[in-house]
Protein backbone atom coordinates (compact mmCIF):
# COMPACT_ATOMS: atom_id res chain seq x y z
CA UNK A 1 0.00 0.00 0.00
CA UNK A 2 3.16 2.37 0.24
CA UNK A 3 3.84 4.90 -2.30
CA UNK A 4 6.63 4.16 -4.58
CA UNK A 5 9.46 6.49 -2.75
CA UNK A 6 8.64 4.91 0.77
CA UNK A 7 8.26 1.59 -1.01
CA UNK A 8 12.11 2.00 -2.46
CA UNK A 9 13.11 3.84 0.98
CA UNK A 10 12.14 0.73 2.98
CA UNK A 11 13.55 -1.80 0.44
CA UNK A 12 17.03 -0.08 0.72
CA UNK A 13 16.81 0.06 5.06
CA UNK A 14 15.76 -3.72 4.50
CA UNK A 15 18.93 -5.26 1.92
CA UNK A 16 20.98 -2.70 4.51
CA UNK A 17 19.20 -4.54 7.62
CA UNK A 18 20.71 -7.65 5.37
CA UNK A 19 23.78 -7.09 4.82
CA UNK A 20 26.32 -7.87 7.37
CA UNK A 21 28.94 -5.54 5.88
CA UNK A 22 26.83 -2.97 6.00
CA UNK A 23 24.78 -3.82 9.04
CA UNK A 24 27.11 -5.77 10.96
CA UNK A 25 25.85 -4.85 15.52
CA UNK A 26 22.11 -5.26 14.33
CA UNK A 27 20.74 -8.12 17.18
CA UNK A 28 19.48 -11.58 16.18
CA UNK A 29 16.00 -10.66 17.62
CA UNK A 30 15.60 -7.90 14.87
CA UNK A 31 16.48 -9.91 12.00
CA UNK A 32 14.32 -12.07 13.02
CA UNK A 33 11.70 -9.85 12.82
CA UNK A 34 12.38 -8.39 9.55
CA UNK A 35 12.18 -12.10 8.33
CA UNK A 36 9.23 -12.68 9.89
CA UNK A 37 7.87 -9.41 7.86
CA UNK A 38 9.84 -11.66 4.52
CA UNK A 39 7.37 -14.36 5.62
CA UNK A 40 4.46 -12.76 6.28
CA UNK A 41 4.76 -10.94 2.68
CA UNK A 42 5.63 -14.11 1.37
CA UNK A 43 2.01 -15.81 2.57
CA UNK A 44 0.34 -12.91 1.29
CA UNK A 45 1.38 -13.60 -2.08
CA UNK A 46 3.49 -10.24 -2.47
CA UNK A 47 7.41 -11.53 -1.87
CA UNK A 48 9.88 -8.51 -1.23
CA UNK A 49 11.99 -8.39 -3.93
CA UNK A 50 14.95 -9.79 -1.86
CA UNK A 51 17.67 -12.03 -3.06
CA UNK A 52 16.12 -15.73 -2.06
CA UNK A 53 20.12 -16.37 -1.42
CA UNK A 54 20.57 -13.57 0.70
CA UNK A 55 17.16 -14.38 3.03
CA UNK A 56 18.86 -18.00 3.34
CA UNK A 57 22.00 -16.92 4.49
CA UNK A 58 20.45 -14.01 7.04
CA UNK A 59 18.20 -17.11 8.34
CA UNK A 60 21.02 -19.31 8.86
CA UNK A 61 23.61 -16.93 10.13
CA UNK A 62 20.96 -15.12 13.11
CA UNK A 63 20.00 -19.27 13.91
CA UNK A 64 16.68 -18.96 12.10
CA UNK A 65 16.66 -22.25 11.07
CA UNK A 66 13.06 -23.68 10.21
CA UNK A 67 13.18 -20.02 7.75
CA UNK A 68 16.78 -20.83 5.99
CA UNK A 69 15.63 -24.19 5.10
CA UNK A 70 12.61 -23.05 3.50
CA UNK A 71 15.12 -20.78 1.91
CA UNK A 72 17.37 -22.84 0.80
CA UNK A 73 14.90 -25.42 -0.36
CA UNK A 74 13.82 -22.58 -2.78
CA UNK A 75 17.47 -22.07 -4.03
CA UNK A 76 18.16 -25.68 -4.14
CA UNK A 77 15.60 -26.01 -7.02
CA UNK A 78 17.19 -23.55 -9.28
CA UNK A 79 20.68 -24.11 -8.48
CA UNK A 80 21.63 -27.46 -6.37
CA UNK A 81 25.17 -27.44 -6.41
CA UNK A 82 25.99 -24.13 -4.44
CA UNK A 83 23.12 -25.01 -1.62
CA UNK A 84 24.64 -28.43 -0.51
CA UNK A 85 26.44 -27.80 2.16
CA UNK A 86 24.34 -25.00 3.70
CA UNK A 87 21.08 -27.82 3.24
CA UNK A 88 23.08 -30.34 5.17
CA UNK A 89 24.22 -27.78 8.00
CA UNK A 90 20.50 -26.46 8.33
CA UNK A 91 19.25 -30.03 8.18
CA UNK A 92 21.38 -30.79 10.93
CA UNK A 93 20.39 -27.95 13.39
CA UNK A 94 16.86 -28.95 12.88
CA UNK A 95 17.65 -32.61 14.36
CA UNK A 96 17.06 -33.86 10.83
CA UNK A 97 19.73 -36.51 10.12
CA UNK A 98 18.18 -38.23 8.05
CA UNK A 99 16.99 -35.69 5.84
CA UNK A 100 20.86 -34.26 5.89
CA UNK A 101 22.14 -37.97 4.93
CA UNK A 102 19.71 -37.91 2.06
CA UNK A 103 20.97 -34.50 1.06
CA UNK A 104 24.69 -35.88 0.96
CA UNK A 105 23.33 -39.05 -0.66
CA UNK A 106 21.24 -37.21 -3.77
CA UNK A 107 24.44 -34.83 -4.48
CA UNK A 108 26.84 -37.71 -4.94
CA UNK A 109 24.27 -40.04 -6.95
CA UNK A 110 22.63 -37.13 -8.58
CA UNK A 111 25.34 -34.34 -8.95
CA UNK A 112 28.39 -36.41 -9.57
CA UNK A 113 29.73 -33.73 -6.46
CA UNK A 114 32.48 -35.38 -4.74
CA UNK A 115 31.78 -35.38 -0.94
CA UNK A 116 33.96 -32.58 0.31
CA UNK A 117 35.51 -33.53 4.55
CA UNK A 118 32.92 -30.89 5.76
CA UNK A 119 29.80 -32.73 4.85
CA UNK A 120 30.65 -35.63 7.51
CA UNK A 121 31.22 -33.20 10.13
CA UNK A 122 27.94 -31.47 9.11
CA UNK A 123 26.56 -34.84 9.63
CA UNK A 124 28.16 -35.12 13.28
CA UNK A 125 29.63 -38.07 11.49
CA UNK A 126 33.13 -37.65 13.75
CA UNK A 127 35.10 -40.79 12.83
CA UNK A 128 34.92 -40.42 9.30
CA UNK A 129 35.54 -36.89 9.34
CA UNK A 130 38.29 -37.33 11.28
CA UNK A 131 39.94 -40.21 8.83
CA UNK A 132 38.99 -37.43 5.77
CA UNK A 133 40.84 -34.70 7.98
CA UNK A 134 43.89 -36.69 7.99
CA UNK A 135 44.18 -37.54 5.42
CA UNK A 136 44.25 -34.08 3.80
CA UNK A 137 46.80 -33.32 6.83
CA UNK A 138 48.89 -36.37 5.42
CA UNK A 139 48.79 -35.06 2.08
CA UNK A 140 49.43 -31.64 2.44
CA UNK A 141 52.67 -32.47 4.91
CA UNK A 142 54.40 -34.51 1.88
CA UNK A 143 54.00 -30.99 -0.16
CA UNK A 144 56.44 -27.82 -0.06
CA UNK A 145 54.09 -25.54 -0.83
CA UNK A 146 52.88 -22.49 1.17
CA UNK A 147 49.50 -22.69 -0.19
CA UNK A 148 49.96 -26.37 1.53
CA UNK A 149 50.51 -25.55 4.64
CA UNK A 150 47.25 -22.81 4.90
CA UNK A 151 45.40 -26.27 3.58
CA UNK A 152 47.36 -28.30 6.45
CA UNK A 153 46.50 -25.95 8.96
CA UNK A 154 42.69 -25.71 8.11
CA UNK A 155 42.38 -29.48 8.03
CA UNK A 156 44.16 -29.93 11.53
CA UNK A 157 41.17 -27.02 12.69
CA UNK A 158 38.35 -29.78 11.45
CA UNK A 159 40.63 -32.51 13.46
CA UNK A 160 40.44 -30.17 16.46
CA UNK A 161 36.58 -30.27 16.42
CA UNK A 162 35.95 -33.64 15.63
CA UNK A 163 38.64 -34.33 18.32
CA UNK A 164 36.26 -32.18 20.39
CA UNK A 165 33.06 -33.86 19.57
CA UNK A 166 34.24 -37.41 20.36
CA UNK A 167 36.03 -36.55 24.06
CA UNK A 168 39.57 -36.77 22.65
CA UNK A 169 40.73 -34.59 24.94
CA UNK A 170 44.29 -35.54 25.11
CA UNK A 171 45.20 -35.78 21.28
CA UNK A 172 43.05 -32.41 21.00
CA UNK A 173 45.88 -30.78 23.34
CA UNK A 174 48.41 -32.20 22.06
CA UNK A 175 47.63 -31.39 18.38
CA UNK A 176 46.42 -27.46 19.95
CA UNK A 177 49.56 -27.47 21.22
CA UNK A 178 51.27 -28.36 17.75
CA UNK A 179 49.59 -26.03 15.49
CA UNK A 180 49.51 -23.05 17.49
CA UNK A 181 52.71 -21.95 17.05
CA UNK A 182 52.11 -21.49 12.79
CA UNK A 183 48.69 -19.95 13.05
CA UNK A 184 48.20 -16.19 12.33
CA UNK A 185 45.85 -14.42 14.04
CA UNK A 186 42.45 -15.08 12.88
CA UNK A 187 43.32 -18.70 13.00
CA UNK A 188 44.25 -18.75 16.82
CA UNK A 189 40.29 -17.03 17.51
CA UNK A 190 39.14 -20.20 15.99
CA UNK A 191 41.63 -22.75 17.74
CA UNK A 192 41.12 -21.12 21.02
CA UNK A 193 37.77 -22.28 22.13
CA UNK A 194 38.70 -25.92 21.00
CA UNK A 195 42.50 -25.71 23.09
CA UNK A 196 40.94 -24.00 26.26
CA UNK A 197 37.85 -26.91 26.07
CA UNK A 198 41.05 -29.50 26.19
CA UNK A 199 42.94 -27.95 28.90
CA UNK A 200 39.95 -27.15 31.31
CA UNK A 201 38.85 -30.92 30.66
CA UNK A 202 42.48 -32.19 31.07
CA UNK A 203 42.49 -29.84 34.17
CA UNK A 204 45.62 -27.78 32.65
CA UNK A 205 44.57 -24.51 33.69
CA UNK A 206 47.67 -23.35 34.26
CA UNK A 207 48.02 -23.77 30.35
CA UNK A 208 44.38 -21.91 29.60
CA UNK A 209 45.63 -17.68 29.72
CA UNK A 210 47.23 -18.43 26.56
CA UNK A 211 44.45 -19.51 24.52
CA UNK A 212 41.75 -16.82 26.71
CA UNK A 213 43.54 -14.05 25.62
CA UNK A 214 42.98 -14.82 21.93
CA UNK A 215 39.13 -15.51 22.22
CA UNK A 216 36.80 -12.59 21.31
CA UNK A 217 35.23 -10.03 24.29
CA UNK A 218 32.14 -10.37 22.84
CA UNK A 219 31.91 -13.80 22.31
CA UNK A 220 29.86 -16.00 25.19
CA UNK A 221 32.76 -18.56 25.02
CA UNK A 222 35.18 -16.56 24.88
CA UNK A 223 34.12 -14.71 28.41
CA UNK A 224 32.79 -18.15 29.68
CA UNK A 225 36.52 -19.63 30.00
CA UNK A 226 37.79 -16.02 30.53
CA UNK A 227 35.60 -16.29 33.78
CA UNK A 228 36.44 -20.26 34.78
CA UNK A 229 39.84 -18.93 34.77
CA UNK A 230 39.15 -15.93 37.24
CA UNK A 231 36.85 -18.36 39.32
CA UNK A 232 40.19 -20.99 39.14
CA UNK A 233 42.64 -18.48 40.32
CA UNK A 234 40.29 -17.18 43.36
CA UNK A 235 39.66 -13.37 41.91
CA UNK A 236 36.25 -13.11 42.60
CA UNK A 237 35.65 -9.88 41.63
CA UNK A 238 36.55 -9.78 38.23
CA UNK A 239 34.86 -12.88 37.70
CA UNK A 240 31.58 -11.45 38.26
CA UNK A 241 32.16 -8.78 36.00
CA UNK A 242 32.63 -11.06 33.35
CA UNK A 243 29.99 -13.50 34.18
CA UNK A 244 27.47 -10.77 34.11
CA UNK A 245 28.82 -9.78 30.80
CA UNK A 246 28.46 -14.03 29.59
CA UNK A 247 24.67 -13.38 30.91
CA UNK A 248 23.54 -10.34 29.02
CA UNK A 249 25.41 -12.20 25.40
CA UNK A 250 23.44 -15.46 26.52
CA UNK A 251 20.33 -13.74 26.97
CA UNK A 252 20.01 -12.25 23.19
CA UNK A 253 21.77 -15.34 22.16
CA UNK A 254 18.91 -17.86 23.97
CA UNK A 255 16.06 -15.50 23.11
CA UNK A 256 16.43 -15.28 19.69
CA UNK A 257 16.60 -19.50 19.84
CA UNK A 258 13.63 -19.91 21.53
CA UNK A 259 11.51 -18.39 18.80
CA UNK A 260 12.72 -21.33 16.91
CA UNK A 261 12.60 -24.19 19.60
CA UNK A 262 13.50 -24.89 22.74
CA UNK A 263 15.51 -27.91 21.45
CA UNK A 264 18.24 -25.56 19.38
CA UNK A 265 18.15 -23.04 22.39
CA UNK A 266 19.58 -25.93 24.95
CA UNK A 267 23.18 -25.06 23.72
CA UNK A 268 22.50 -21.89 25.35
CA UNK A 269 20.35 -23.06 28.47
CA UNK A 270 23.30 -25.38 29.64
CA UNK A 271 25.89 -22.48 28.80
CA UNK A 272 23.38 -20.27 31.29
CA UNK A 273 23.54 -23.05 34.08
CA UNK A 274 27.17 -23.66 33.68
CA UNK A 275 27.34 -19.22 34.79
CA UNK A 276 24.66 -19.97 37.61
CA UNK A 277 27.21 -22.84 38.86
CA UNK A 278 30.25 -20.70 38.43
CA UNK A 279 28.66 -18.27 40.75
CA UNK A 280 27.77 -20.88 43.24
CA UNK A 281 31.35 -22.17 43.07
CA UNK A 282 32.56 -19.28 44.57
CA UNK A 283 29.86 -19.47 47.25
CA UNK A 284 31.99 -22.29 47.65
CA UNK A 285 35.40 -21.50 47.82
CA UNK A 286 34.14 -18.53 49.99
CA UNK A 287 33.36 -20.69 52.50
CA UNK A 288 35.89 -23.33 52.53
CA UNK A 289 38.17 -20.18 52.86
CA UNK A 290 36.30 -18.91 55.66
CA UNK A 291 36.67 -22.14 57.40
CA UNK A 292 40.72 -22.46 56.56
CA UNK A 293 40.59 -18.88 58.46
CA UNK A 294 39.02 -20.04 61.11
CA UNK A 295 41.43 -23.17 61.33
CA UNK A 296 44.59 -21.20 60.80
CA UNK A 297 43.56 -18.93 63.97
CA UNK A 298 42.78 -21.68 66.39
CA UNK A 299 45.92 -23.75 65.32
CA UNK A 300 47.67 -20.31 66.28
CA UNK A 301 46.33 -19.97 68.93
CA UNK A 302 46.93 -23.46 70.51
CA UNK A 303 43.47 -24.78 70.25
CA UNK A 304 42.51 -28.28 69.63
CA UNK A 305 39.19 -29.11 67.42
CA UNK A 306 36.99 -27.75 64.78
CA UNK A 307 37.06 -24.27 64.81
CA UNK A 308 33.41 -22.66 65.97
CA UNK A 309 30.87 -22.58 63.22
CA UNK A 310 32.28 -25.07 61.13
CA UNK A 311 29.42 -27.12 61.29
CA UNK A 312 27.10 -24.23 59.30
CA UNK A 313 29.79 -24.18 56.99
CA UNK A 314 30.31 -27.98 55.90
CA UNK A 315 26.32 -28.04 55.74
CA UNK A 316 26.22 -25.28 53.19
CA UNK A 317 29.20 -27.14 51.12
CA UNK A 318 27.36 -30.46 51.40
CA UNK A 319 24.16 -28.34 50.29
CA UNK A 320 25.60 -26.97 47.31
CA UNK A 321 26.80 -30.00 46.22
CA UNK A 322 23.83 -31.99 46.51
CA UNK A 323 21.82 -29.30 44.82
CA UNK A 324 24.49 -29.91 41.81
CA UNK A 325 23.67 -33.60 41.81
CA UNK A 326 20.17 -33.09 41.68
CA UNK A 327 19.89 -30.37 39.28
CA UNK A 328 22.10 -32.50 36.80
CA UNK A 329 20.02 -35.78 36.88
CA UNK A 330 17.29 -32.80 35.47
CA UNK A 331 19.35 -32.10 32.24
CA UNK A 332 19.33 -34.04 28.75
CA UNK A 333 21.15 -37.64 29.09
CA UNK A 334 24.06 -36.47 26.61
CA UNK A 335 27.21 -36.73 27.04
CA UNK A 336 28.39 -33.71 26.21
CA UNK A 337 25.85 -31.99 28.51
CA UNK A 338 27.12 -33.84 31.86
CA UNK A 339 30.74 -33.52 30.46
CA UNK A 340 30.59 -28.96 30.47
CA UNK A 341 28.61 -29.24 34.05
CA UNK A 342 30.35 -31.72 35.66
CA UNK A 343 33.99 -29.83 34.75
CA UNK A 344 32.34 -26.90 36.31
CA UNK A 345 31.78 -29.26 39.27
CA UNK A 346 35.40 -30.30 39.41
CA UNK A 347 36.66 -26.77 40.02
CA UNK A 348 36.04 -27.58 43.69
CA UNK A 349 35.16 -31.02 43.86
CA UNK A 350 37.81 -34.03 42.86
CA UNK A 351 35.77 -36.56 41.19
CA UNK A 352 36.69 -38.81 43.77
CA UNK A 353 34.67 -36.61 45.73
CA UNK A 354 31.83 -37.11 43.76
CA UNK A 355 31.66 -41.02 42.78
CA UNK A 356 27.84 -40.96 42.11
CA UNK A 357 27.55 -38.23 39.37
CA UNK A 358 30.78 -39.75 38.03
CA UNK A 359 29.72 -43.76 38.23
CA UNK A 360 26.22 -41.97 35.76
CA UNK A 361 28.50 -40.16 33.93
CA UNK A 362 30.60 -43.05 32.70
CA UNK A 363 27.07 -45.38 32.52
CA UNK A 364 26.26 -42.89 30.16
CA UNK A 365 29.71 -42.91 28.31
CA UNK A 366 29.11 -46.76 28.34
CA UNK A 367 25.73 -46.59 26.89
CA UNK A 368 26.10 -43.87 23.97
CA UNK A 369 29.03 -45.72 22.83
Amino acid sequence: ELLDPYRESLMRSLETAFSPQRAPNIPPEVLQTLLALAEFMEHDEKPLPIDIRKLGSVAENCQAYAKALHYKEMEFTTSPATCIQSLISVHNFLGQPEAANGVLAYASKSLNIQLKDEWYEKLQRWDEALIAYRGRVATCAEADDPAADAVRLEAQEGCMRCLRALGEWEQLQALAEETWPRADAKARERIAPLAAAAVFQMGCLEDMGVYVDCMPKENVEGNLYRAILLVAGDEFVQARVVLDTTQRLLDTQVTALVGESYERAYKGVVCAQQVAELEEVMHYKEHLRVLEARQDLRNATGQDGSPDGSDSVLEECARIRSMWNKRLLGVQANVEVWQKVLAVHGLVIHPMHNLEAWLKYASLCRKTG
